[in-house]
């Protein structure tokens, strides 16, 4: 895991606190997309792609509320 759950690169959108396949679906969502404040932009690069999936990877079924 990277860091810890506070982090603000967390992806948790569905306020249940478990990064589960809500996220994973807002991030398919918005795959390939560019532009400023992306919700699944959790590199703050300005683009969805494999780096952000990395960092969803990172935090799968991992509790972002502790």
């Amino acid at each position: 895991m990277l860091g810890n759950p506070c982090d603000e690169d967390c992806p948790e959108w569905d306020q249940i606190g478990i990064v589960n396949l809500h996220e994973y679906a807002v991030l398919v969502q918005h795959w390939l997309s560019e532009g400023d404040d992306l919700e699944a932009d959790l590199d703050r690069d300005g683009q969805v792609n494999l780096a952000d999936l990395l960092i969803l990877a990172a935090y799968w079924l991992g509790d972002c509320s502790a």
